[in-house]
């Protein structure tokens, strides 16, 4: 358990010091067992609709329940998680067909536009980092690590749209990616899904950078609409198949 101590002495001994847990630490700890709840859901080791119990999810990760709940509250921000009704606990967010098709819909009406902007701005440092994004994706997609590899799928999209320099869009559209990646983080426990998918966003992703290089608005518009509508016929189509 971590136990914050308080000082009521201007000094202490270094065995005092040592003895501190600072409040950053805490919340890194609760940041840590977010991130390994956050995997666990796009992995379907917790399934849509399951509880979330803090004192299991203590005893589980061996932390304190302060831990776990600030985790759940990170969760429930995120949109990963969401409070049942009936008894105040948390529960992994629910995906329906409609959750699909509604964030299908708010992503195409928001990315072409700020990745038109992000267009604009672009400069030769983001360019090789993006190259370099790409180069990382196939490196993953070859190991069959797909968990990885949907993680730096957002990274290629969240470098690249950081350069409209519009903080509110990027924080919507963030948290949509979230809510997306459960369901397709869903599709990529089938290997072979995960392989259509990897190299179809790989390709996608080279698709606008080319149009990027070429500072191709229309056609970079394009894309975006495109790949949002092919990645919600793909998550329509495998939520039909298990459902």
């Amino acid at each position: 358990m971590y136990v914050i101590q308080g000082v009521t002495n201007n000094t202490m001994s270094e065995d005092q010091e040592n003895g501190i847990i600072e409040i950053g630490e805490i919340r890194n700890l609760s940041r840590t067992v977010s991130d390994k709840l956050q995997e666990m859901i796009y992995t379907g080791r917790l399934k849509p609709g399951e509880r979330l119990v803090q004192t299991e999810l203590a005893e589980r990760f061996r932390v304190s329940r302060v831990a776990i709940r600030d985790a759940l509250q990170e969760l429930r921000q995120s949109g990963l998680a969401v409070i049942n009704s009936q008894n105040g606990g948390m529960t992994v967010r629910p995906v329906s067909m409609l959750d699909l098709q509604n964030i299908a819909f708010v992503r195409a009406a928001i990315e072409p536009q700020i990745a038109v902007q992000a267009c604009k701005n672009m400069d030769p440092r983001g360019l090789s980092t993006l190259a370099g994004i790409i180069e990382k994706q196939e490196r993953l997609r070859d190991d069959h690590n797909y968990l990885g590899f949907l993680k730096v799928d957002w990274e290629f999209h969240k470098t690249f749209y950081a350069y409209a320099r519009n903080e509110l869009a990027l924080e919507i559209i963030e948290k949509l990616w979230t809510r997306a990646s459960q369901a397709r983080g869903m599709v990529l426990i089938n290997q072979d899904w995960g392989a259509i998918w990897s190299g179809q966003s790989i390709d996608g992703h080279r698709n606008i950078l080319k149009a990027i290089v070429a500072q191709d608005e229309e056609g970079l518009s394009r894309i975006i609409c495109q790949n949002i509508r092919k990645a919600e016929k793909e998550q329509l189509q495998w939520f039909e198949q298990i459902s």
